[in-house]
Order: structure tokens, then sequence, then C-alpha cells
């Protein structure tokens, strides 16, 4: 199977101004098809990868030589440095034990969607917002979503308080975002977003 990534993007383009044909829409949906064949067989893919790094126990550095080799790999793949390593506790923050407590942060929170596909990825004038496919559904420890800050952190509300439209948000999304967004599962998601955005 051969998929046609440059012919999906260009009807991907047409479908967001309105300037399908009934024959291009039919031809999308086919795409569509073809794509999700080809992302189901990448995750079989990568669980027999991961599968067969368990059973030889093969280890980081085998893989990827150093560290330095392997954080520079990281960095390349969108991966921010306190997703991997928390930041240090907030000043005079400490539990009951009197040990210093993390700063609860987006990234310290344990979420369903921490492993799921990047779909927005704004890069404004401070920390970029990273929204990953599924969050809007979760409620985090007690914590539900519509609770931007607690939840998120200081970065949704300046995110969505200069994103309200469905277009907006898109802009911000990455090329797996796009795709994901056309679908009638990403656009039910995209519509939450936007609902949360009057909030902000």
């Amino acid at each position: 199977m051969t998929f046609n990534r440059a012919r999906f993007d260009e009807l991907i383009s047409k479908l967001q101004r309105s300037a399908l044909s009934a024959d291009e829409l039919k031809e999308l949906g086919t795409l569509q098809g073809q794509l999700s064949k080809l992302n189901e067989g990448r995750e079989a893919l990568i669980k027999d990868v991961q599968k067969s790094i368990d059973d030889n126990k093969i280890t980081v550095l085998e893989l990827f030589g150093t560290a330095r080799k392997l954080g520079k790999l990281l960095v390349e793949q969108g991966v921010k440095p306190d997703s991997v390593f928390p930041p240090k506790a907030a000043t005079g923050a400490t539990g009951e034990d009197g040990e210093a407590k993390p700063a609860t942060t987006a990234a310290t929170i344990d979420r369903p969607s921490n492993n799921n596909e990047e779909v927005i990825n704004h890069k404004g004038h401070g920390k970029p917002f990273i929204y990953k496919r599924g969050r809007v559904y979760e409620d985090v420890k007690g914590q539900p979503t519509t609770d931007l800050k607690k939840v998120y952190g200081q970065s949704l509300g300046k995110f969505f308080a200069t994103h309200k439209t469905a277009a907006a948000i898109k802009e911000a999304a990455t090329e797996a975002g796009k795709t994901y967004f056309s679908t009638p599962e990403g656009k039910k998601e995209l519509d939450k977003l936007v609902e949360l955005a009057q909030l902000a």
C-alpha cells in the first residue's frame, strides 16, 4: 500500500477551505483509511521493538551510546527536560515529613495522555504550550480539565486567551495534529478545546 502524503495534505488543505468536490471527498476518505492502517502497523511495530528490548534487557546507553546523544535526540523530538527530570521543589514547599515537595506542574502530573501524540505545539513569548491528543477529556487527580490553571498551569490560559476558535487552534497544530483534527474524532476534540477556550 502506497500512501500519497502530498495528495493527502493537498486534500486536507482544500477541506479546510471548503473547496472539496464529491470525488475528492471520497478520495480523502480512502487516503484517511490508508493512513489509519499505516498508523496501526506502526504501533504494532513499536510494540514488537519494545518487547524485544525488554526480553533482551537492552539498556538505553546500549541503544543510544551516550547520555548526551540521548538528550539531543529527546530535544529534537520535542521532549522537554522537565518531563524526564521533574523540576526542583518550590522554595519553602514541604510535606508532612518535612521533606521538600516537587512543585505540581503539567509535566509532573501523571496523565493517561502523556504517551499520546503531540497535536499542538505553540511557541509563544514564554514557555511553549504543548497539548497531547485526548488530554481534554481527562480528570486528573480530582482536578477537572475545566479548571485550567490547576491542571495545566498558566500557559494553557495564555494560549486559549488568544486561540478561541477552531481555526486559530489549528494554526498552532503540529502536522500530526492538522491531520487528526480533520478526522471525525479529531473534530469532536477540537470542538471541546474551543469550548474550553471560552473559559480562558
